[in-house]
């Protein structure tokens, strides 16, 4: 054990002594700097500071670029767009999803012996997630539903019908829309579009 400590002892001074010599050999230090107060700093010192190369100066762009478009991309929906689709906006502040909404898609049939319109069973004719986009109004997936379901060989027009009520327990106006099959227009009836 003495033995170690000894050893490690000498290991310490043999370095300590390296340090030393290292030191009175270079005055001025590893970087150029003065050691003693008052000596004046070396050309090293005083050079100016490189400016990045050009493909820095890119992938900063690139990076400031992706940035600014991470932020602004959702401001569209709160700036103009607005309607029912969140997909691309903050949704922290939304109360879209948090609305309880029902909805009911109805058929008219073409013959004149038909009394009214039929309510079209969406659990059996579509899963449930395309039940919840369509309780969510995504209008594109609403038209694309109510084609389909103009393709029947005995449909003449389809509706849908959305009843909301919001967070606070108002029930907000109902929105109404109707495809007519033949001239394929959609036509809102109420509500927001």
């Amino acid at each position: 054990m003495a033995k170690k400590r000894r050893k490690a002892r000498r290991t310490r001074q043999a370095q300590s002594q390296a340090l030393a010599a290292e030191a009175e050999a270079t005055p001025t230090g590893a970087k150029g700097e003065p050691s003693a107060i008052g000596q004046a700093p070396t050309p090293a010192s005083m050079a100016p500071p490189v400016a990045p190369p050009a493909n820095r100066r890119l992938a900063n762009a690139f990076i400031l670029l992706f940035l600014a478009y991470q932020v602004l991309m959702p401001l569209r929906y709160y700036l103009g767009e607005g309607g029912y689709d969140e997909r691309f906006s903050w949704r922290m502040f939304s109360t879209l999803r948090l609305q309880r909404c029902s909805i009911a898609v109805t058929e008219q049939g073409g013959d004149s012996q038909d009394l009214g319109p039929r309510p079209v069973d969406l659990k059996s004719e579509l899963h449930v997630a395309w039940i919840n986009i369509l309780k969510r109004y995504r209008p594109a997936v609403v038209e694309k539903f109510m084609r389909s379901r103009c393709r029947q060989a005995d449909v003449s027009s389809v509706g849908y019908l959305r009843n909301c009520v919001d967070t606070d327990g108002a029930t907000l106006p109902p929105l109404e829309l109707k495809l007519d099959c033949d001239s394929g227009r959609v036509q809102t009836l109420g509500g927001e579009s």
